[in-house]
């Protein structure tokens, strides 16, 4: 994002009547969609926009955004949304990661205030907090060495539901998030959608 935009931003949340207590970039990642030939020569290329960060996401009121397929325990868990989950293959399914693009994109197009979608969790290589909320006593970017003994278990009613089967651990943003929720459960954290920082796509 230029940085005009990220003062801008960094000036809006500091009022007091912003009502968002932190506020992430949403990641873009490039996909080059063939859909044609041209002059029979060769296939036509055209960029699709794929949202990046599905480890960091969590949706409102609490669907982890990340595929089945990529979980360390690979089911719906109690409450979540299915339908916001993102679909095992990332091109192709019910709601692939050019479908979350598209879901930011739109949602923030209907928020005429502020254009900011509210999530539970989220990060996209850029998060903007409020320094009361960012210096929360008790909340870290850290998993809490009684849950980390638990990895392995079947468990998904604690932050373990968030774990990835790679890391074995939840993403250290949900982590933090996560706290800051249950500190105070009136912790606001949204997507800017205007706010765009680029990835190199992953291609699980």
């Amino acid at each position: 994002p230029s940085v005009e935009l990220i003062v801008h931003q960094i000036t809006s949340i500091k009022e007091k009547s912003y009502p968002h207590d932190a506020i992430c970039a949403i990641g873009m990642t490039l996909h080059f969609e063939s859909f044609g030939k041209e002059n029979n020569i060769g296939e036509k290329r055209r960029p699709l926009p794929f949202y990046y960060d599905t480890y960091a996401t969590v949706f409102l009121p609490d669907t982890f955004s990340h595929p089945l397929s990529r979980r360390l325990i690979p089911h719906f868990y109690h409450g979540e949304d299915p339908q916001l989950v993102r679909s095992n293959d990332q091109v192709h399914g019910n709601f692939t990661q050019a479908d979350i693009w598209k879901y930011f994109v739109e949602k923030g197009r209907e928020n005429s205030s502020n254009g900011n979608v509210p999530v539970r969790s989220c990060f996209g290589g850029l998060a903007i907090y409020r320094s009361k909320i960012y210096f929360q006593e008790g909340c870290q970017y850290k998993l809490d060495e009684a849950i980390v003994d638990r990895v392995g278990t079947v468990d998904d009613t604690t932050i373990l539901r968030y774990a990835s089967n790679g890391e074995k651990r939840p993403c250290e943003h949900v982590v933090f998030h996560d706290c800051l929720v249950r500190e105070d459960p009136r912790f606001a954290i949204a997507v800017n959608p205007r706010l765009v920082t680029s990835w190199k796509r992953d291609k699980k």
